[in-house]
């Protein structure tokens, strides 16, 4: 058995003894990083205690192969275009190919995409596009399971887990780029959602998601009724009530985007607003003035401010209060501090008082927020 640890200090341990004991191999320090996947062969009949391999993330990404269990290792590879990082890093070996020479071994690496070997991780060739999607399997891969009846012959069918959630290949020896890919997502409800909202008059549904877009349905379209109004990580949300045709979105770090016809696509409105893409949370909050349809508000390093949000081409200001004008007698700002506090961050939005506000926890490292008192002080 071969054992690996996922941070910087990590390592690749191997018992023979059936874990009763286990011993450092003999890996370079050199290839530890940020992640290290293992691959056992179970096809391999040779000499020693087993063949292995192992794929690391770090400057690069390095192939290594194992004859004797994990107790040393030989590179096979080093290749920068195989995308795999502390995030996205699977590694499969057919278990059909039962020999003792690895040199024909079939080796699957996947990170952003997935790649083939067919010479025991030598040489790769890139048989999914995430960009391509649904043609292709969805980007950042973590998992890669051949199906229980595999032999290489009649049953050639290997499944993927990635962050579009289970794909398959029927074929994993011909499956290409944008051919031989099918989508098992549909009735699975393993969307994760950032946040969403609803026009109650259309039924029509916004949601942002991890990874798979924001996403539009309506009540009549049913559950798997959805499509994609923007692609990449979703986020927030926000729906005109007045209007069915204009919703809104965002992309990381508060990438906001629009849609003007009904959530069927959108597009960026975030110019201007100069933390976006730069000093703002992953997933960072905005939300429409629930009292005036054309002003939204969105949080920042500042809290920002557009009061023409439906425009062609909306304006954005900084709105947030400089600390002078926390303490003065007539600001409308309190400050207040953190003496001690937990994890996580503290992130706030509202309208025109006295709205309701979005609130998380305080985090360490903040030393100061603002709060705004409805009776004005």
């Amino acid at each position: 058995a071969v054992a690996q640890s996922h941070n910087t200090a990590s390592a690749v341990y191997y018992t023979t003894d059936g874990g009763a004991n286990w011993q450092p191999s003999s890996l370079p320090s050199s290839v530890w990083g940020e992640r290290t996947e293992l691959a056992w062969h179970k096809g391999y009949t040779g000499a020693g205690n087993g063949c292995v391999y192992a794929m690391q993330a770090k400057n690069g990404t390095t192939i290594h192969r194992s004859l004797d269990g994990g107790a040393s290792w030989t590179q096979v590879s080093t290749s920068s275009s195989l995308g795999s990082s502390w995030y996205a890093n699977a590694l499969w070996v057919d278990p059909s190919d039962q020999d003792a020479d690895p040199s024909d071994d079939v080796v699957v690496a996947g990170g952003l995409d997935l790649w083939r070997s067919t010479n025991g991780g030598t040489s790769f060739t890139k048989i999914s596009t995430w960009s391509s999607w649904p043609s292709s399997a969805h980007a950042d891969h973590h998992c890669i399971v051949e199906h229980p009846a595999f032999d290489g012959v009649s049953n050639r069918t290997v499944y993927f887990g990635n962050d579009g959630g289970v794909w398959r290949a029927d074929n994993l020896y011909t499956v290409s780029n944008t051919s031989g890919w099918i989508n098992l997502n549909n009735s699975l409800g393993i969307t994760q959602f950032y946040g969403g909202s609803r026009h109650a008059g259309t039924g029509i549904l916004i949601g942002g998601t991890q990874d798979n877009g924001t996403l539009r349905r309506t009540d009549a379209s049913g559950y798997n009724g959805w499509t994609t109004m923007f692609g990449g990580d979703g986020g927030w949300c926000a729906s005109d009530p007045t209007d069915s045709s204009y919703h809104y979105g965002e992309y990381v770090f508060l990438q906001i985007h629009r849609s003007k016809n009904s959530g069927a696509s959108s597009s960026y409105i975030y110019s201007g607003l100069t933390d976006a893409g730069v000093n703002a949370n992953f997933i960072a909050p905005f939300v429409l003035d629930p009292n005036n349809r054309n002003t939204m508000l969105a949080g920042g390093h500042s809290l920002w401010r557009s009061k023409n949000v439906r425009n062609s081409r909306p304006t954005w200001a900084a709105s947030s209060p400089p600390p002078a004008a926390c303490r003065s007698a007539r600001s409308r700002w309190r400050q207040a501090t953190a003496a001690s506090c937990g994890s996580g961050t503290t992130t706030a939005t509202c309208g025109r008082p006295p709205t309701a506000r979005r609130r998380r926890p305080l985090g360490r490292s903040a030393t100061t927020a603002h709060r705004r008192c409805r009776d004005g002080r």
